[in-house]
């Protein structure tokens, strides 16, 4: 039997564990550490990885790579990727939309995707593995934020792939640890109900979660994947950045090496100040040959992080708005940043004190994860007997309809893996195509949450419109990976979406299996034509609401004939797309505004 490996592929560290005689076995680094450094140096012909990486960090700051996993999946222009890119020392350049490090070696500029240096990191701990069991390991369960996209999670597949690692789940950071905590407690117990709040580095994880006997079964999530130690760094480092500012009138922003240096010493006065109420800085000739002292005190640093910190608690209150939190038995907290005493205290106080607090080690995601590889590899052992664990889909999944609101398919916090199907009609006589634009989020607006790609159905037979019945049909698997299908129930004729590893998506006719993807402005033209059809509809045959003020059906009438306008003029053959997509805009800002609070099954 292979065993298989479970994997914290976290943010600023990793994290490998496997399945061992009845227990979890951590497996220790070449420097006797239980957790690897996500640091990946690429000077001259050299790769490190881990510890060794990190002490380069120093010399060759834009050689050297950390916190990657905040740029897997997303998009260059994306304003998270934006913000965070200007405090990091090495260079990141647009490449197809994505983020991509760009680094200087002997053989000239080398530009790698975030997939690319995440392989290395788990090509790292894949060795690892295979160094303690002596064999091949090619199966891994790998931890990531309940909140990743689906892009992401896809992101994370095809990283682990390029490192020789089949995913046989991701399994949420929450969800493992909560899995970690059953095997130290009683499971002939009463049913346990739990509050787990996990933060790290990069991101945020909260979840409500039943434990009986053996079977785990969350029950809400929420989360953030842009919250965590890191960005309590950023704002010591903008802050001290604006302090050597006012009393030397000299901008350090743009100098890696000193960047990296006081980002270390923030790092440093973080953690001091989760035991002190004051931490110093000291840096000797950061810049032009000017010492650096200062000084900051857990007030002012609780200051600096408020908003921050009302955000994770937010996302607490989140989680526990549908449950009876008077029947929560316990508080499980795991990461680096669950030590700042303020976070502890505002969980605290929701509850008055009352319930107990634990803190699990920070290993605790990967045993989790070696459990579930253990578990979905077969392992007859009698501890794992029984043993399930119930996840859920933490992000609601549907197509937008007129007006711009997303028609729901697949609810948030359904368990997974979970099948569901919606029947979808024509909006004009005789229509021969359907264009399908597929969300996720929790707004109701469609424009408010990510788009996940769009797909067309074509060769629709002529017929009156709301006569032909195509099932869309949303399939979610174990490891929170969409697919879309849609079905004319008259024909059989079928399409379907996925997401590929670098454009965001593709679609294939699974008749002909021939790839059907469009340029992007004729897309863009058809969307554009869809919308302005679907609300000239609404308006010809009298199907707008009867509550309708006149003024706003003259604004609704007139950002149509705009649109409709706008179409005939503008070339077909080879269309602008950031035209089409500004009136897109136009034209969903005004009619969204008018019709939101009505709803429609007309795609």
């Amino acid at each position: 039997m292979t065993t298989a490996l479970g994997i914290d592929l976290g943010t600023s560290s990793c994290c490998v564990g496997v399945w061992d005689n009845d227990h979890v076995k951590i497996i220790v680094n070449e420097h006797g550490d239980y957790t690897t450094p996500c640091y990946v140096s690429l000077v001259d012909n050299n790769s490190l990885i881990g510890e060794q990486a990190k002490g380069k960090v120093a010399s060759h700051p834009q050689n050297t790579i950390f916190n990657v996993k905040c740029f897997i999946g997303r998009k260059f222009d994306h304003l998270e990727v934006q913000s965070m890119m200007k405090y990091y020392p090495y260079d990141l350049i647009d490449k197809e939309g994505r983020p991509h490090i760009s680094v200087e070696r002997h053989q000239g500029q080398q530009d790698f995707s975030a997939e690319e240096i995440s392989s290395m990191i788990l090509t790292k701990m894949k060795c690892l593995g295979e160094m303690h069991l002596g064999a091949p390991c090619t199966d891994a369960v790998i931890t990531v934020p309940a909140y990743f996209t689906d892009a992401q999670r896809r992101a994370t597949v095809n990283a682990a792939r390029w490192a020789g690692l089949r995913v046989i789940r991701l399994l949420h950071d929450s969800t493992a640890a909560s899995v970690a905590h059953t095997l130290t407690i009683d499971v002939k117990d009463d049913l346990h109900k739990i509050l787990v709040i996990s933060l790290g580095a990069g991101s945020l994880d909260v979840a409500f979660v039943e434990i009986s006997e053996r079977i785990v079964a969350v029950d809400t999530v929420a989360g953030d994947c842009h919250l965590g130690g890191e960005d309590f760094d950023d704002r010591l480092v903008c802050h001290f950045v604006q302090e050597f500012w006012s009393q030397h009138k000299k901008d350090i922003s743009s100098d890696p090496h000193a960047l990296w240096r006081l980002r270390a010493e923030c790092e440093r006065a973080k953690r001091t100040l989760s035991s002190a109420t004051r931490a110093d800085i000291a840096v000797d000739y950061l810049h032009d040959g000017i010492n650096f002292y200062s000084s900051i005190t857990r007030v002012e640093f609780e200051a600096l992080c408020s908003d921050l910190f009302d955000r994770v608690l937010d996302h607490v209150k989140k989680v526990l708005r549908p449950t009876n939190s008077t029947l929560m038995t316990e508080i499980i907290l795991v990461g680096g940043s669950t030590h700042i005493p303020h976070i502890q205290t505002m969980i605290s106080k929701i509850f008055g004190g009352k319930l107990p607090i634990k803190r699990l080690h920070p290993e605790a995601p990967a045993v989790g994860a070696a459990v579930m590889a253990a578990f979905l590899s077969r392992d007859r052992s009698p501890i794992l007997n029984g043993f399930l664990v119930l996840d859920i889909t933490p992000l609601s999944l549907g197509i937008q309809t007129a007006g711009g609101v997303m028609t729901r398919v697949i609810a948030s916090s359904v368990h997974i893996p979970f099948k569901a199907s919606e029947i979808f009609t024509t909006y004009a006589d005789n229509q021969s195509t359907l264009i399908f634009r597929v969300f996720e989020g929790h707004k109701e607006q469609a424009k408010d949450k990510n788009l996940l790609g769009t797909f067309e159905l074509s060769d629709i037979p002529p017929a009156p419109r709301g006569v032909p019945q195509i099932e869309v049909t949303f399939e979610i698997d174990q490891n929170n990976i969409l697919i879309v299908t849609a079905c004319d129930q008259n024909t059989g004729r079928m399409k379907m979406l996925t997401v590929s590893e670098r454009v965001g998506l593709f679609d294939y006719n699974i008749n002909d299996q021939q790839d059907m993807a469009e340029d992007a402005g004729i897309r863009a033209r058809k969307t554009l034509k869809w919308n302005t059809l679907n609300l000239r509809s609404l308006i010809s045959e009298d199907k707008l609401p009867r509550t309708l003020k006149a003024s706003e059906k003259a604004s609704l009438e007139s950002v149509i004939k705009q649109a409709e306008e706008f179409l005939s003029t503008t070339d077909k053959e080879s269309p602008d797309v950031e035209r089409y997509l500004e009136m897109q805009r136009i034209l969903e800002t005004t009619s969204s505004s008018i019709l939101r609070k009505h709803d429609t099954t007309s795609s």
